[in-house]
């Protein structure tokens, strides 16, 4: 579908290199395949899939067919609503999730948030579940795999005045907290991945400014290396293990507009960019790439006051 050759012929005649776009989960004749609040992507081993829309997540497979919807477990009696998603090396893929716990004293306490990561195979089965710490509130998470076990890393919101930070599960059969980092460092963090070395790269911003974003580099050790400024208007990143390259996807300021931008993990600089003109962009989009360098961002437009979803895929 893409071939660098093509790019790089368009380059040296002066043309912005440009990729084949297709989408899927904007039209299919069952409606339940479609998605409506398409807010998280991520894909497998296998090139397939995982969206996350709204309440649901929903599978499909390397060429945008529809699979079929992962479930989470039906004794709850409450429901849960999908926050981010990422897939291990093994194509395990873990679930962030929140729900309400009804206040104690009716009218003096506000419902609180209660967040579970859910675990499934790479076939969907569910696994496991395990809640996060007491109060934990996850914004985003990934993977970072050892030998022995598996590190969840949830990126966390500070409280009112207080700088973010990431906590660290270990998840073998059983999850238990272990220890947070970047406290004193993260200010305003939007998205997290791992890389096959073992640094860890968080896009961060700045509260007081939106003239301010970059990619925080943290070493093995998860000590704060070095960081590189990107476009301000970034919301997501994904990292691609094969060419050991970030992925930056950022919304423009009039919401009509996505920037995709690649950059050298070592050098920080811009090696290519992507424009697309896209109207009405209601939520900030996810990213992921998949092994053969293909790059899918889930989006979420208002179309005549009704969201829509899509994947775009170049």
């Amino acid at each position: 579908m893409r071939d660098d050759r093509i790019d790089k012929a368009l380059h040296e005649q002066g043309f912005e290199p440009v990729s084949v776009v297709w989408s899927f989960g904007d039209q299919s004749e069952d409606e339940g395949h479609k998605l409506r609040r398409s807010q998280c992507i991520a894909t497998n081993t296998k090139g397939e899939f995982v969206v996350l829309d709204g309440t649901n997540i929903k599978m499909y497979n390397s060429r945008g067919s529809f699979l079929h919807y992962i479930c989470l477990p039906s004794d709850c009696a409450f429901q849960f609503h999908t926050v981010d998603a990422d897939t291990d090396r093994d194509g395990n893929f873990y679930v962030l999730a929140w729900h309400e716990k009804p206040a104690k004293n009716v009218g003096k306490n506000m419902p609180e948030q209660l967040f579970e990561v859910f675990v499934f195979d790479k076939d969907g089965g569910f696994k496991n579940r395990f809640s996060l710490r007491n109060k934990s509130k996850g914004r985003k998470l990934a993977l970072k795999s050892n030998d022995k076990h598996t590190e969840v890393l949830v990126l966390e919101s500070g409280e009112t005045g207080m700088y973010d930070k990431v906590a660290v599960y270990r998840y073998e059969t059983e999850c238990a907290f272990d220890h947070r980092f970047g406290e004193g460092i993260l200010r305003d963090a939007k998205n997290i991945v791992s890389a096959t070395d073992g640094r860890i790269f968080v896009l961060d911003g700045c509260p007081k400014s939106k003239e301010e974003s970059s990619v925080r580099v943290l070493d093995a050790g998860k000590r704060h290396s070095r960081s590189f400024d990107v476009s301000p208007e970034s919301v997501g990143i994904a990292f691609h293990r094969a060419s050991e390259h970030v992925f930056i996807i950022s919304v423009s300021e009039k919401r009509d507009e996505l920037l995709w931008s690649i950059y050298n993990i070592n050098s920080g600089s811009v090696e290519r960019t992507y424009k697309r003109c896209e109207a009405g962009i209601q939520t900030d989009p996810d990213i992921t790439v998949t092994s053969k360098r293909r790059i899918a961002t889930a989006v979420t437009q208002d179309f005549g006051g009704q969201p829509k979803g899509k994947v775009i895929v170049l």
